[in-house]
């Protein structure tokens, strides 16, 4: 490889001219090529390090209700869960040889959304009057035909704890599919902490007004599992925390998101300010006129 070469055309020109009795008698315009050898400064690599995929739990539902809405040619399926982390929801049909669009939603929050989710959109049918965020579209089908046999009837998207999921089939003017159930499935999420040995550990859970503390234990724990595996155990019996008392004090974030305060401070303020230009008013008509 060592007659490998790169050539290159230089932006300069070298320019020649000839003059007989001051008259321009001949012009050369040359072209000058630049030839640069192969040359090897360095070899530089990298390790493409292996992700593992998330391992995924199935959650039992706390209910399910199916409507069918023949205004919109829709099927409605509204999913209550105990409010797990869910990232994938499947439809359980034994209908074959299908391809329906389908819509996951999820109820709309009061106040304004930061959540990316598409804008409330009102659905009919006996859920008319609630509104719902769009978080995931896509096809489910079953195809099977001879020797080609498709089927996709899950729809994941970006893990979400909610009180209800609203699966909505887009039927068209197609028959409305047979559903006998979902199946909701999540991460699966495991404290991960140093233990000593003759103690006892309780984890407590269930305050709305707790905020994470920030520990350094995370970036400890991940070196120290590079070269140790981690005990699996299980967890007793729940019980209540007898030491626990719930008082409704709202947070700070709580109350500016509450949107009676906010409008309340609106009003507050706005009659202030116009009491202001006000007085403002009355103390320049006050001044003498030059």
């Amino acid at each position: 490889m060592s007659d490998l070469t790169v050539e290159s055309e230089s932006p300069f020109r070298a320019l020649s001219k000839t003059f007989v009795d001051a008259k321009e008698e001949r012009k050369v315009e040359l072209t000058v090529l630049e030839r640069r050898p192969f040359r090897i400064n360095g070899i530089s690599g990298w390790k493409e390090e292996q992700i593992k995929a998330i391992s995924l739990t199935t959650h039992p539902l706390a209910g399910m209700q199916i409507v069918e809405d023949t205004t919109e040619k829709q099927t409605l399926i509204t999913v209550r869960t105990h409010r797990e982390p869910l990232m994938k929801l499947t439809v359980e049909t034994p209908s074959r040889n299908f391809s329906r669009r389908i819509t996951v939603r999820v109820a709309a929050p009061k106040g304004p959304s930061t959540s990316g989710a598409k804008p409330a959109t009102r659905l009919g049918g006996s859920e008319g009057k609630k509104e719902w965020l769009t978080i995931a579209e896509g096809m489910i089908e079953n195809i099977s035909f001879l020797e080609q046999k498709t089927e996709k009837v899950l729809i994941d998207f970006p893990e979400r704890r909610e009180d209800e999921f609203q699966i909505v089939i887009h039927n068209e003017d197609n028959p409305r599919l047979e559903i006998t159930g979902v199946r909701a499935e999540g991460s699966t999420l495991r404290a991960v902490f140093l233990a000593q040995a003759g103690r006892t550990y309780h984890a407590f859970y269930g305050s709305d007004n707790a905020e994470a503390p920030k520990y350094d234990a995370g970036q400890v724990i991940a070196n120290l599992l590079k070269n140790n595996q981690p005990m699996s155990v299980g967890l007793g019996k729940q019980t209540d925390n007898p030491d626990f008392f719930f008082k409704a004090t709202p947070s700070k974030r709580g109350i500016l998101d509450n949107w009676l305060f906010l409008g309340t401070a609106i009003g507050i303020m706005v009659i202030f300010l116009g009491w202001s230009l006000f007085r403002a008013g009355r103390r320049l008509e006050s001044l003498p006129h030059e």
